[in-house]
């Protein structure tokens, strides 16, 4: 894992074509924005763990671009 220290304005690059921007930071939230290509899927890592954990079966399906 790594981690990374930004202030408000200040961002980073993943990859080649994904930027994350820091947009706001208060107390208890952090508002970040995410740039990248429009069929890079994004999902909660909440949602992810919680299909995970169910005993249901999901619908989700997930896909690497250019897999």
């Amino acid at each position: 894992m790594k981690v990374f220290s930004r202030r408000e304005n200040e961002g980073l690059i993943i990859g080649h074509d994904v930027s994350v921007t820091v947009l706001q930071i208060r107390s208890q939230h952090v508002r970040l924005a995410i740039a990248c290509p429009r069929l890079t899927p994004a999902y909660w890592e909440e949602t992810l763990f919680w299909r995970a954990e169910s005993d249901e079966p999901s619908d989700l399906e997930l896909s690497v671009a250019g897999s």
